[in-house]
């Protein structure tokens, strides 16, 4: 059983909060991770990864991150930590405003026409891949794209 705790529940037992029985039960081992406010180097890479594994799960391709985003996610101080962190991202995946930035607004929608390319042609390929179940001599033909361009595209883009 893993489980956590936003305070001490060392304290909370001596108060009389938590069941002393189930505490040393649950206190097999002890980590302290620090917050995610005290890390901000791994906001990015975990709300990256986080909308992968969402856009994965509702089989859409993972939407763009726009500078705008980025620094919002940057100045929040993330008091659900790690989980907040990943319902935030789910949101942006789902198309849902994340921390007030709303992904119909003109400042989103003005991130550059290169990422917004980008994420066309990434779903392009995955669909194509999708339909012809990750055949590349088939994709590449309905893509009207050479082989060779196609693997490194399927590269560059992390499909």
């Amino acid at each position: 059983v893993i489980a956590s705790a936003q305070s001490s529940l060392d304290d909370a037992v001596e108060q009389g909060k938590f069941r002393r029985d189930l505490y040393f039960r649950l206190n097999v081992l002890t980590l302290q991770l620090p917050p995610l406010r005290t890390q901000p180097e791994r906001i990015q890479p975990l709300f990256k990864r986080f909308l992968a594994t969402a856009a994965k799960e509702l089989d859409v391709a993972p939407p763009d991150v726009c500078p705008l985003l980025q620094q919002v996610l940057l100045g929040h101080d993330w008091p659900g930590n790690i989980r907040e962190l990943k319902a935030a991202a789910k949101r942006h995946v789902l198309g849902f405003p994340v921390l007030g930035v709303d992904p119909q607004s003109e400042e989103h929608l003005a991130c550059g026409l290169k990422s917004q390319l980008r994420a066309i042609e990434k779903a392009l390929i995955q669909q194509s891949l999708k339909r012809h179940r990750n055949c590349i001599d088939a994709a590449s033909l309905e893509l009207d794209m050479p082989r060779r361009t196609l693997y490194r595209r399927i590269k560059e883009l992390q499909i």
